[in-house]
């Protein structure tokens, strides 16, 4: 559910940014296909770093920060 609601929002996000207009085709095309980049990139990154869980981690925010920016590229 967290997953779908967040690659409805991302798309919303970046219709809102790069087009002027609002087309419900393009943006449910734009959803599909963050939801798959969302569900094989994002998804086994949080259950490979979630194996042993800690409360803080600089090194886990990192690494979560570099594969949400590879996953916007």
């Amino acid at each position: 559910m967290c997953l779908l609601l967040s690659s409805f929002m991302a798309s919303l996000i970046y219709f809102m940014v790069y087009f002027p207009y609002f087309d419900f085709l393009g943006f449910i095309f734009v959803s599909i296909i963050y939801f798959f980049c969302y569900l094989f990139i994002a998804f086994p990154t949080q259950i490979y770093l979630r194996r042993k869980p800690k409360v803080y981690s600089v090194k886990y925010l990192i690494i979560y920060l570099l594969v949400s920016f590879l996953e916007q590229l």
